[in-house]
């Protein structure tokens, strides 16, 4: 064999390796291709269930044009208010993230020898928690496990939080009065005329707080602990549970503390 033809070989040779090559980066680039594809089509599919969730928590503020929707508006005026507030009567008061950190704290500030009450049970959740707090205690709950008697605010009608006359299960030491506070009260009264050591308002209402300081405005005394669960923090909050108290107080010339509260509605106080 010439020379020429080891030339044509090695040259064969050479282009048959190129062409493989070529062959191999071809479908290097093939697959690299349906990679980034099936990249796309997922980042596709995860946008697309982004902007579900945003409209559907758009939906949930009450949908619309945000800048438009007056319930994030009212949201962000009565936030502003009660800030205020917070900065104006009780700037140093301790604060609860979770709700039965703040039951443990004010529970443990009342110590005055007196009864335990809770006054709007619904399914029996707070009052489960301060019986078992308490273990010791028997805690009295009222309520007609019927829902609200009157409209509360824009969003709570009458009847909302109806447990349709049924008693929720509760601690054995637990006792359960069931009846509207006008009428279960007086003759509660008087069977225990001892004084308050606790009272957890959870009625929403200002006509049902105002029942429930008319009936025992006498049993609370220095030292009393009332935990309230909607002080605060909503539409109207100044015409509710914060206005029966403060008309108790100037009624019966209260001096009292704030000794926490919650970032939401919860404020709770102590009788000096």
């Amino acid at each position: 064999m010439n020379t020429t033809e080891n030339e044509i070989q090695t040259l064969r040779k050479e282009i048959d390796e190129l062409r493989n090559e070529n062959i191999a980066l071809h479908n290097e680039l093939v697959k690299q291709n349906k990679i980034l594809f099936e990249q796309v089509i997922s980042i596709g599919k995860e946008l697309a269930n982004q902007q579900k969730s945003l409209h559907q928590a758009i939906g949930y503020f009450g949908g619309g044009n945000l800048h438009d929707d007056l319930k994030i508006h009212l949201t962000r005026v009565t936030a502003a208010q009660s800030a205020e507030f917070i900065i104006e009567k009780m700037p140093k008061v301790i604060s609860f993230g979770n709700r039965n950190d703040y039951f443990r704290y004010v529970l443990d500030k009342a110590n005055v020898s007196g009864g335990y009450l809770e006054f709007g049970v619904f399914q029996g959740e707070s009052i489960n928690f301060i019986s078992s707090v308490l273990p010791n205690k028997i805690i009295y709950g009222f309520d007609a496990f019927e829902g609200l008697p009157e409209d509360w605010r824009y969003d709570s009608r009458k009847g909302d939080f109806n447990a349709g006359g049924n008693l929720p299960r509760v601690n054995k030491n637990v006792r359960l009065i069931k009846g509207w506070f006008n009428e279960t009260l007086p003759e509660f009264v008087k069977a225990h005329p001892e004084p308050c050591a606790f009272i957890h308002v959870d009625c929403d209402l200002y006509s049902s707080t105002k029942t429930i300081f008319d009936n025992l405005k006498n049993q609370i005394v220095s030292g009393t602990v009332i935990a309230f669960d909607e002080y605060f923090n909503y539409p109207g909050w100044q015409q509710g549970e914060y206005k029966a108290f403060m008309e108790l107080v100037a009624e019966k010339n209260f001096e009292f503390e704030y000794i926490a509260r919650t970032n939401f509605h919860q404020v709770a106080v102590k009788i000096k």
